[in-house]
């Protein structure tokens, strides 16, 4: 989507087992090659264990810096200047990965490998996707071609669909964050559209409820943290958090409702 003059394109990776992490990259007038927590930038821990599914784009500036966003410079039309980004994988217990993109208008791009394209090369236009089966090949190059020469505003990135994304990071301790998103609220079939976010052990029992609201079309992002109300913390092991949006308990005919896994670290 371009925003006035950022351009933020969303990048969907996720494997076969359906964990998924959502990516952004783009450009932006205050962008640099640092970490730009305004953009929505932040270094992140080290990679989980390998049995755990995870996705990142490695920032610029060094080798060791990783992020699930990346802006770099780059202002209003007209802009030309090709930039290459660096994404990186890892399956967990998945056998194949499969990247799916949203590139605006006046942009294009080329997903390839570390090889220089000699076995991954696959053109990148428009809503598409691409899956990848091997998995040693889980350092790519996403080159993209901006050439904008209109300015297209939207007040904000809308999805096309409701999504529940998988906690990032993941194991954690103290805390995580949960991605969701919204679309436009005639894809659910309301008027407005109810969201229920919530915690629960295995046992079934609810931990936390970390959004019970109406909400409007758009990607948001909950914190969860293993202090209880009480100020107890959780135990380390295996919880679930469950995502429930329109549906007939907010007056609707349609709804969706998704619950993933995530784990507390000791």
């Amino acid at each position: 989507m371009v925003l006035g003059q950022t351009v933020s394109i969303p990048i969907k990776v996720s494997n076969n087992m359906g964990d998924t992490q959502l990516l952004k990259i783009g450009i932006d007038p205050s962008a640099t090659d640092g970490v730009d927590g305004s953009l929505g930038e932040a270094v992140l821990p080290p990679l989980p264990p390998k049995d755990i599914f995870d996705a990142r784009l490695k920032l610029p500036t060094s080798s060791n810096d990783f992020s699930t966003a990346d802006f770099r410079f780059g202002t209003k039309p007209p802009f030309a200047s090709t930039i290459t980004y660096f994404l990186e994988f890892q399956p967990g217990m998945g056998t194949s990965i499969t990247i799916e993109w949203d590139l605006p208008k006046e942009t294009s791009g080329v997903i390839k490998d570390k090889f220089g394209g000699i076995i991954i090369n696959r053109a990148v236009n428009g809503i598409g996707s691409f899956t990848v089966t091997n998995l040693a090949l889980n350092k790519l190059d996403l080159i993209v071609q901006y050439n904008l020469i209109s300015s297209i505003n939207h007040q904000k990135e809308i999805p096309n669909a409701v999504e529940l994304y998988q906690n990032y990071p993941n194991p954690f301790n103290p805390s995580t964050t949960i991605s969701y998103s919204i679309p436009v609220v005639e894809a659910l079939s309301a008027a407005e559209v109810h969201v229920s976010l919530k915690v629960y052990d295995v046992l079934g029992r609810e931990i936390a409820t970390l959004v019970n609201e109406y909400k409007q079309a758009g990607t948001y992002n909950e914190n969860f943290n293993v202090k209880t109300r009480r100020g107890a913390s959780l135990q380390s092991g295996t919880y679930f958090y469950r995502l429930q949006a329109g549906g007939p308990s907010a007056g609707s005919r349609k709804g969706f409702v998704q619950t993933k896994k995530m784990v507390v670290a000791k």
